[in-house]
């Protein structure tokens, strides 16, 4: 069958038809659904130098080429093979390729192999998105074989998965971020039961960062609510908060009419996280060399021996937020050590407005502070559940 040949004697305004069609069908029997007896079949459908062109899809598909088939020999639903054994197109010159077998329509068994790349820019010009930009590539492999009745045991085991995706110079810009998001290069591969981040450079406004890391049994959480685990490593040179936050008034506010919940952390994740930054900027205050490790277990954020260098001293920090009770509890320690009573005055404007009397004063101060309690559903503390104390020393006043 000649689509061209076809779409003059049978014309469709906006679509535009090429290619060579070859079937065959054969099929002898009886369908029967209560018994589950189909006809006997071999069917097979091929496609050569197929161009499809429509009204929805401003660029066309072209080399297209399909073969297919469905083969039953003896009548069985359960005895069913359906077979892709080429599929190949070619999108704004970008190529996709897979094949695919599929045994048992009544509980599947299949192998599958995808491959391509996608042009961001061309997708974009092909289904425009008002107020965004978007430009990069995404190239990715994929391999699959199994059984549903191993997918639904959760036997993730025998189900061998493999691939990866790589995106190269993506850029995005758009509604409700002003600053551009640049991922340079990144690579993520994964099998069956890991994905595993092994290289991330990127730069979001004009922060320069890395990552990596892993995720472990996700096809379990995300099918059966199973444990996730994994952990993350970040890197950054800078983090200016100011460009980040907005001057809006109607952005700023927080009344949507809708009543405040209480965040809850999934029981079933754990994950570990740490993070490295040169430098952090908010308004007049300035930290330095900020590291820190993150901790979400058992559905509570466990903020463990994380510090920086900040007002000519150095801080430390550690605590909890657990969500697990109806009313979240957190545990908050803080250590400071040479703080600068001038330059905390001049950095933090909370100690202007509460302690003006420090303008007036020179010299250094150290504390460790505790303080712990409940959270109300709006996350603000329950003052009658607080707790706390420490100790401020005064150096050199």
């Amino acid at each position: 069958l000649n689509l061209a040949e076809l779409s003059q004697y049978y014309p469709m305004e906006g679509y535009d038809l090429k290619g060579l069609i070859t079937m065959k069908a054969n099929a002898s029997g009886v369908y029967d659904s209560i018994s589950g007896e189909i006809p006997q079949m071999d069917l097979g459908l091929s496609l050569e130098n197929g161009f499809i062109k429509t009204p929805d899809i401003p660029a066309p598909v072209e080399q297209l080429s399909l073969v297919a088939g469905v083969v039953n020999k003896t009548g069985k639903l359960s005895d069913t093979q359906v077979r892709l054994d080429d599929l190949t197109l070619n999108l704004e010159g970008q190529k996709f390729e897979a094949n695919m077998e599929m045994v048992n329509p009544e509980s599947p068994q299949w192998k599958a192999v995808a491959k391509g790349s996608l042009d961001l820019e061309k997708l974009l010009a092909l289904y425009p998105v008002e107020g965004m930009t978007l430009k990069g590539s995404i190239e990715t492999s994929m391999q699959s074989e199994g059984n549903m009745k191993a997918l639904e045991a959760g036997r993730y085991d025998q189900l061998p998965t493999s691939g990866k995706l790589q995106l190269t110079r993506i850029s995005y810009k758009g509604e409700g971020i002003d600053l551009p998001i640049e991922i340079s290069v990144a690579q993520a591969d994964f099998d069956n039961n890991s994905l595993i981040l092994s290289q991330y450079q990127g730069k979001a406004g004009s922060t320069s960062y890395q990552m990596k890391g892993r995720l472990d049994n996700y096809i379990g959480f995300a099918l059966n609510d199973e444990l996730l685990t994994g952990n993350l490593e970040v890197q950054a040179d800078q983090l200016l908060v100011d460009e980040w936050m907005t001057t809006n008034e109607e952005e700023l506010s927080t009344e949507s009419g809708e009543p405040l919940e209480v965040v809850r952390i999934p029981e079933n994740v754990s994950f570990d996280m740490s993070a490295q930054v040169g430098r952090v900027q908010y308004n007049k205050l300035q930290l330095n060399q900020l590291e820190g490790d993150l901790e979400i277990t058992e559905g509570a954020i466990r903020l463990k021996e994380s510090g920086f260098k900040a007002l000519n001293g150095s801080v430390l920090a550690s605590g909890e937020y657990d969500s697990k009770p109806e009313q979240p509890t957190f545990d908050f320690n803080l250590g400071a050590q040479e703080i600068s009573i001038p330059a905390s005055f001049q950095s933090v404007d909370m100690v202007q407005k509460f302690a003006p009397v420090t303008e007036k004063m020179t010299g250094l101060f150290s504390t460790d502070f505790n303080i712990k309690g409940a959270l109300g559903s709006d996350m603000m503390p329950d003052y009658s559940s607080l707790t706390g104390g420490g100790l401020i020393q005064v150096l050199q006043a």
